[in-house]
């Protein structure tokens, strides 16, 4: 029996993180919890690995039906990293105005649909192989070759991006963090002088009294008094 060593590493990715999804997702299971977005994140690479194996396997029906999950996901990596940064650095969770960020993944993943059902079995070859000859092609299959190379420019455009964000909320988080514990070292050292001020005026006290007793004591002690 042979073992199949490329379908191997093609599938144990596949299923390392569909599992650490299931683990992590019933653990953490409101938008507000840092771990939701590692969850998601884990599903999301999920379907990644399991759309490049198409790639490898050279089975064209799989890669139809496999290539929109695969622009879908490779596009929805960087939003998911940005609301987990943003989440543990700013208590953010995820708002329904932040759905922009997943507006083109999903228009890849539809817009690539539509044209994987529209192409006949010899343009999804051609397509599938880099193939593609635009003065010969048709319609749809000019466009999903023109919509590969922009998925290809908008994931480009996202590492600066979301690199640029998450580079400016963690900036902010460390200034945060100094901030917060300079206000508690402050406010450590005004306790600390409060308390010496205090011990002083409870030592000069204490003293004051001491002196006090000890005069009284003297006299009380002279067999005779001055009159």
């Amino acid at each position: 029996m042979t073992i199949n060593l490329k379908l191997i590493a093609l599938i144990t990715p596949v299923f390392v993180s569909f599992f650490w999804f299931i683990i992590l997702v019933l653990r953490n299971r409101s938008v507000r919890q840092p771990g939701f977005y590692i969850a998601l994140l884990m599903l999301v690479l999920f379907l990644l690995f399991l759309s490049i194996i198409p790639f490898y396997v050279d089975n064209l029906r799989l890669f139809r039906l496999l290539d929109p999950v695969f622009m879908f996901s490779s596009t929805l990596i960087f939003p998911v990293v940005y609301f987990y940064i943003r989440l543990v650095a700013k208590r953010k969770p995820v708002r329904r105005k932040d759905l922009v960020h997943i507006m083109f993944p999903v228009l890849f993943l539809f817009t690539s649909a539509v044209l994987h059902g529209i192409l006949t079995e010899d343009e999804e070859f051609k397509y599938a192989n880099h193939m593609v000859e635009h003065e010969l092609s048709s319609t749809a299959l000019k466009f999903i070759d023109l919509l590969n190379i922009a998925v290809k420019v908008f994931m480009a455009v996202q590492v600066v991006f979301y690199f640029y964000l998450c580079h400016d909320i963690i900036r902010q988080y460390r200034s945060a963090i100094k901030d917060y514990f300079s206000n508690l070292e402050s406010s450590n050292v005004r306790e600390r002088r409060t308390s010496l001020s205090h011990l002083g005026q409870s030592r000069r006290s204490c003293l004051g009294r001491w002196f006090q007793l000890l005069a009284h004591a003297k006299n009380f002690a002279s067999p005779h008094p001055d009159d």
